[in-house]
């Protein structure tokens, strides 16, 4: 089949004008769909910014726009995409409650008011966070991680005004640097 310039000036593709882009439109014999060997059809909802990628079972799915500042990084040819931090970069955040962190934080944590609890993301490969305790109080920060273990413990203990861990993920735990 050929391309048609009528086709190509419409909002979508629907060769046989059935009003649907579906199974039965098809461009050179690839059906129209979201899976992969398919014309790519643009689903609802994307923002500016929004990528398309294929997932693991070779559905075309969208990742909406990363904050200012990310890149998109790539996780090797067995995982999807995600938005990072760039390098170098930290997107320092003040905390007064238990808070779970984000690749590329650096928390400060004012723990005057009681016991405080950030939990670090789900290990993956090169994320870091840093965690500080900015008070003079008593009070415990406590560092536990969404999966695996920090140094081959459960968690970390910050109980001093000023102290302050660097944590790196190598895909499975965490460390202190």
């Amino acid at each position: 089949m050929a391309y048609h310039p009528k086709w190509m000036t419409k909002p979508t593709y629907d060769s046989n004008e059935d009003n649907l882009v579906d199974d039965s439109d098809k461009v050179d014999g690839a059906d129209a769909g979201v899976a992969a060997n398919n014309v790519f059809k643009i689903p609802s909802g994307i923002a500016q910014g929004d990528i398309f990628y294929v997932d693991g079972s070779g559905n075309v799915v969208r990742l909406a726009a990363g904050t200012s500042g990310q890149y998109l990084k790539t996780q090797g040819a067995g995982a999807n995409p995600v938005w990072g931090s760039a390098p170098g970069r930290w997107n320092v955040i003040s905390k007064n409650t238990n808070y779970s962190a984000s690749d590329g934080d650096c928390v400060l944590v004012d723990a005057t008011s009681g016991d405080i609890t950030i939990t670090l993301p789900a290990p993956s490969k090169d994320l870091q966070v840093n965690v500080k305790k900015i008070d003079s109080s008593t009070n415990v920060v406590t560092v536990v991680p969404n999966g695996g273990s920090i140094d081959g413990e459960a968690s970390k203990e910050i109980s001093t005004q000023y102290e302050s861990y660097f944590f790196i993920s190598d895909g499975s735990d965490w460390y202190i640097i």
